[in-house]
């Protein structure tokens, strides 16, 4: 029991703060008076970050959309002009509906629509499985 009172009690003096009677302030007594003129040139330079045209954010993240985004911006000294569009893939709406015929029992409807698009057709003619 003693030897936790002696850890205590030495704990209590190494953390006790200490402080010295050091003054940082430095202090000068004068009776003179004297008179400063100070001649001079001042410039100023400002430094700015630079100006930038933001494209606009077009999300197309969705897996289940047929469309696609294109920005740019554009961005001189004085002028900046950013813009940005949609475009819609009609070859991935055209096999999103055709599976969709598909899955509802419509085959034939499904191949015709497909068959829509001029390289399918070709390759079902050189397949022997379209007449014409």
């Amino acid at each position: 029991m003693r030897s936790i009172w002696a850890v205590v009690f030495l704990g209590l003096l190494i953390s006790v703060p200490t402080f010295s009677q050091d003054d940082d302030v430095i202090r000068t007594e004068s009776i003179t008076e004297s008179t400063i003129t100070t001649n001079g040139r001042t410039e100023t330079t400002l430094r700015s970050p630079p100006a930038s045209a933001i494209s606009p954010t077009i999300n197309t993240s969705n897996s289940d959309l047929c469309t696609f985004g294109v920005a740019g911006a554009v961005q001189t000294q004085i002028l900046g002009v950013s813009t940005g569009t949609q475009f819609t893939d009609e070859n991935c709406e055209r096999l999103k509906n055709s599976k969709t015929l598909y899955d509802m029992g419509m085959k034939v409807a499904a191949v015709s629509l497909v068959c829509q698009d001029r390289r399918v057709f070709n390759a079902m003619m050189n397949a022997n499985t379209v007449s014409l």
